[in-house]
């Protein structure tokens, strides 16, 4: 009568498979691909989206999260 049906929770899984979870995954996605852009020309269209400072105001209410502010909060989050 030892085997009884548990419903596991998801960090017993990752840690039983040895595998990182969806949000580490999705941070060291954003690494990865904060590096590729990094090391491209300066004229190259997705370098100068990311690195460009855009003029002008917002729009009122609550602020849309732009690529770096993510990386940024990743970066803060992981010392």
């Amino acid at each position: 009568m030892g085997n009884t049906w548990r419903n596991r929770y998801n960090k017993e899984l990752y840690n039983m498979f040895k595998e990182p979870d969806i949000e580490s995954f999705i941070i060291i996605s954003r690494f990865s691909c904060l590096g590729h852009v990094g090391r491209m020309e300066n004229l190259r269209k997705a370098k100068m989206v990311t690195t460009q400072k855009i003029e002008g105001t917002r729009l009122k209410g609550r602020q849309r999260s732009r690529c770096m502010d993510c990386v940024e909060c990743d970066l803060a989050r992981f010392g």
